[in-house]
């Protein structure tokens, strides 16, 4: 599994990504504001919720990985056509360098 994000647990804090170890430095911020991007209207819901998906993304990341690994015993008839692709797709978009 690739591991070269940051591994210390994410979490979102209103609109930025924060960890919980004072020693590595926080993610992210998904405020337009802090970019100077002050001119596009989002909503704070919107910047909040990205803040929550990106805190998500190495569970998520992890649970597609292990899904991956078992797609191999998949009956064709037990899933819907072309999942595995899309799965491969996503994994592929997150770890790529």
């Amino acid at each position: 599994m690739n591991q070269r994000h940051t591994q210390a647990e994410w979490i979102a804090d209103r609109d930025h990504v924060i960890l919980d170890d004072p020693d590595i430095p926080d993610i992210c911020s998904c405020n337009p504001k802090d970019f100077g991007q002050d001119h596009y209207e989002i909503s704070y819901d919107e910047v909040r919720d990205n803040a929550r998906l990106i805190a998500a993304a190495p569970e998520l990341l992890a649970v597609c990985l292990n899904l991956q690994e078992s797609a191999s015993y998949w009956s064709d008839y037990d899933v819907p056509i072309g999942i595995v692709d899309q799965l491969n797709a996503a994994i592929l978009k997150a770890q790529r360098i």
